[in-house]
């Protein structure tokens, strides 16, 4: 664990500069067209078992195993630029982004100029852009701005068994 201590930091960046971000949104367009997208952000499960001297019910998720959640923010290469372990329990992703580090500086790092995608489960933003929420009557603008959207966030979407 030490080691992956040790070399987390030159592995998981985020994007800091204009040209890190202009490289990243660039290559983010070509994948189905949708601009200043610097990253995507999803939440999944890590299935632990139980520390020893802890209480199971702390760390049982809403499919009743035992486990802690994962925010992972990931590149146009698939690549972590940021992660975040929440705290255990039944967390929702929103809750999760919010108590994590990145939240608090996203405004500042992205400003009005790149953004990052999320699914439906996070709170739209200047910096964290979300689907509209179908509840039968998009526009044909709206459903064409959700399949973009998705097509482009789909580079992060967690392959588990467990997903939140």
């Amino acid at each position: 664990m030490n080691y992956l201590i040790s070399i987390a930091p030159g592995m998981i960046k985020f994007p800091r500069t204009h040209e890190e971000m202009v490289s990243i949104s660039d290559a983010f367009e070509q994948v189905s067209g949708f601009p200043n997208v610097i990253g995507c952000v999803d939440g999944t499960y890590i299935i632990i078992r139980t520390p020893v001297h802890k209480i199971k019910s702390t760390y049982v998720n809403r499919h009743h195993q035992t486990a802690l959640t994962l925010q992972g923010i990931c590149d146009n290469k698939k690549r972590f630029i940021d992660v975040f372990t929440g705290p255990p329990s039944k967390n929702h992703d929103s809750r999760d982004f919010n108590l994590s580090f990145i939240s608090k500086e996203l405004p500042y790092l992205c400003g009005e100029r790149v953004h990052l995608l999320g699914d439906s489960a996070y709170a739209l933003a200047p910096y964290l852009m979300t689907p509209y929420r179908d509840y039968g009557k998009l526009t044909l603008a709206e459903q064409s701005f959700n399949r973009t959207l998705s097509k482009t966030r789909v580079v992060i979407d967690f392959h588990t068994v467990e997903k939140t």
